[in-house]
C-alpha cells in the first residue's frame, strides 16, 4: 500500500521527503494506534472515523430541524404582521439563535404594544405578581424533585434554589400552602379532602379554584417535553413536513413534476401550467394521544416518581410515534410501501422504475445503479421531461448503514483490489446515511431531498409539532386528567424520488 497517498487522502500532513514507513507511522499516530498496528486495523480506524463524522453531521441536521420547528411554532400566530414575519425569517436563518432566544425577541417586540390580529390564540400579559411567583416556585420545586436538570423550553439549568419557599416540600405540603394562599381554611379538611380540593373537586359542598392544577400542568408539560426531546426522530431526515388545518383528506401534488416550459410564439398566448389530476395523492392528519391523570392518592402518597415517569414516558412515546407511523407505511406490502392511487401500484414497483430487479448488498456498483435509475425518472404528461433526480439520503438497518457510510465516504473504490489506484465513483453520493432498527433485513433505500422530490410527507394539524396538554376533570377518580393531543398523519405522495433494493437474498 502507498502510505503517502493514503495519508494524503485522509488529509494527514506528511513531510515531502518522508519515506513510506514514515508516512505509515504518521497515519498510526493520527488514529492513536501503535506503530505495530496491522493494515486492517488502520483501515478499520479510518472507516470508523468517517462513519462517526457522518453520524455527527446527521445529528446536527436533526437538531437544526427541531430548532426551526420550535421557532416557527412560536411565530405562527403573528405572521400576519410583516415586521414579525421578517423577524422569524432572521431567526430561522441564523443558526446561532436558539428557539428560546427567538421567543425572547418576539416577546420583546410584542411588549412594545403590538398585538396579533385574529390569531385565535389567547394571550396573557406576563407579570411577576405574587400568584405568578408562587406558581413558578412550586413548579420549579417539583421539577427539582423529579430530577429534571434542564428546562426543555428555556434550556436553562433547573437547580436547587435555597431561596425557594417550596424547596423539598412534599405534594401534600404544596397543596396545603396553595390552598391557604387561596383563602381556604385548610384546618377544616383532612389530607385527602385537601388533595381533592386542590385538584378542583367538591368537598363538603365547597369547590375552589386553586393554583395547583396550573402548577401541575406547567410541570407535566415540561416533563413531557423533556421526554419528547430525548428522542431523536429519523423521519425529519428524509420526509417532507407540512401542515393541514383540519382532519379531512388533503390532496398533495409534487411541484417538480410540471415538466418543461412551453414555447410561446410571436403574438402567442401563455398557457396555464398544471399538474395532472391523476398525480394527486391524499393525506390526512389523525387524532392521536393518551390520558395523563393525577388522583388525590398520588398527592397523599407523594408519588413524585409516578408523576415524572408518566409525563416523560408519554413524551417519549410521542417522540417515537411519528417514526413508527412512517416506517409502518414503508413496511406495507412486504416492504414495497403503500399502494399509490395515481398508478395502482405499490410505492416501490418495477413499473415505477424504482425497484431493483434482483436484490444485492450495497456496493459501489449497486449504489451507482440506484442513482442512475433515479436520474432517469420523468415528469408526467406529454413532454416526459427528465427530472434528473439525485439521491440525498440512504436508509437501511444499522449494520448496513455502517457499510454504506464507508462506501460513500471513501476517496478510493473500497471494492477494488487496489484501493489507492481507482477513484470511488459513489463518493459523496448521499449526504446522509440513516440507520434505524425500524428498518430490518438486508434491504436498503435511497431518497432524494424531500424539498426537491418528496416521497413521504408528514403533516401536522395547525402546525402543532409537539404534543400538548388539554385539562379535563376526572369525575371517576376525583382528580385531574390531561389529554395528550398530537394530531398528525403520514402518506406517500410520489414514487420518483426514491429507490429500493431488496438486498442480498431479497
Amino acid at each position: 500500500m502507498n502510505w503517502k497517498l493514503f495519508a494524503a487522502a485522509l488529509g494527514i500532513t506528511v513531510a515531502a521527503d518522508a519515506d513510506d514507513a514514515a508516512a505509515r507511522a504518521a497515519v498510526c499516530a493520527h488514529f492513536s494506534l501503535p506503530a505495530t498496528a496491522s493494515d486492517d486495523e488502520i483501515s478499520a480506524a479510518a472507516a470508523t472515523r468517517t462513519a462517526d463524522a457522518a453520524v455527527a453531521e446527521a445529528r446536527i441536521r436533526a437538531a437544526e430541524t427541531l430548532r426551526r420547528t420550535h421557532i416557527s411554532n412560536a411565530f405562527m400566530a403573528f405572521r400576519s404582521r410583516p415586521e414579525l414575519a421578517q423577524m422569524e425569517r432572521e431567526c430561522l436563518d441564523d443558526m446561532s439563535v436558539s428557539a428560546q432566544a427567538a421567543r425572547d425577541r418576539l416577546l420583546a417586540k410584542l411588549g412594545e404594544g403590538a398585538e396579533p390580529l385574529n390569531s385565535g390564540v389567547r394571550h396573557v400579559n406576563v407579570g411577576d405578581d405574587a400568584r405568578d411567583k408562587r406558581v413558578a416556585a412550586a413548579s420549579a420545586a417539583i421539577l427539582v424533585r423529579c430530577g429534571l436538570q434542564q428546562d426543555p423550553e428555556t434550556k436553562k439549568p433547573v437547580a436547587f434554589d435555597g431561596a425557594n419557599p417550596f424547596r423539598g416540600a412534599t405534594l401534600s405540603e404544596l397543596v396545603t400552602d396553595v390552598l391557604a394562599a387561596s383563602n381556604v381554611d385548610v384546618r377544616a379538611y383532612d389530607r385527602e379532602e385537601r388533595a381533592a380540593l386542590a385538584l378542583g373537586g367538591r368537598v363538603k359542598g365547597m369547590q375552589t379554584t386553586s393554583d395547583f392544577p396550573v402548577i401541575l400542568e406547567n410541570t407535566l408539560h415540561k416533563l413531557m417535553l423533556t421526554g419528547f426531546q430525548a428522542i431523536t426522530p429519523v423521519y425529519v431526515r428524509f420526509c417532507k413536513i407540512g401542515d393541514v388545518s383540519d382532519l379531512r383528506d388533503w390532496n398533495r401534488l409534487v411541484p417538480g413534476l410540471m415538466g418543461s416550459l412551453e414555447v410561446v410564439n410571436e403574438h402567442g398566448e401563455y398557457k396555464n401550467k398544471n399538474i395532472p389530476d391523476a398525480e394527486k395523492e391524499a393525506i390526512r392528519a389523525k387524532r392521536r394521544g393518551n390520558i395523563l391523570s393525577i388522583t388525590p392518592e398520588v398527592i397523599i402518597n407523594d408519588d413524585i416518581g409516578y408523576v415524572a415517569d408518566m409525563a416523560r414516558g408519554v413524551g417519549m412515546i410521542g417522540g417515537r410515534s411519528v417514526d413508527r407511523t412512517v416506517f409502518e407505511l414503508l413496511a406495507q406490502n412486504s416492504g414495497n410501501g403503500p399502494v399509490l392511487k395515481k398508478t395502482g401500484n405499490t410505492l416501490f414497483h418495477a413499473d415505477h422504475g424504482n425497484l431493483a430487479d434482483s436484490g444485492a448488498a450495497p456496493s459501489v456498483a449497486t449504489l451507482a445503479a440506484a442513482a442512475d435509475a433515479m436520474a432517469q425518472q420523468k415528469a408526467p404528461g406529454e413532454d416526459q421531461e427528465f427530472l434528473d433526480i439525485s439521491p440525498a439520503v440512504a436508509l437501511s438497518s444499522h449494520s448496513l448503514a455502517r457499510e454504506i457510510q464507508v462506501l460513500v465516504g471513501s476517496e478510493y473504490d473500497p471494492d477494488a483490489s487496489n484501493k489507492l489506484q481507482r477513484p470511488n465513483k459513489v463518493r459523496g453520493l448521499v449526504g446522509d446515511v440513516v440507520g434505524t432498527p425500524r428498518f430490518s433485513g438486508n434491504a436498503w433505500e435511497l431518497f432524494a431531498d424531500p424539498n426537491i422530490a418528496p416521497v413521504i410527507e408528514v403533516v401536522f394539524l395547525n402546525g402543532q409539532r409537539v404534543p400538548r396538554l388539554v385539562e379535563q376533570e376526572a369525575f371517576r377518580t376525583g382528580g385531574l386528567e390531561w389529554r395528550v393531543e398530537f394530531p398528525y398523519g403520514a402518506g406517500a405522495i410520489d414514487y420518483r424520488g426514491a429507490y429500493r433494493n431488496p438486498g442480498a437474498g431479497g
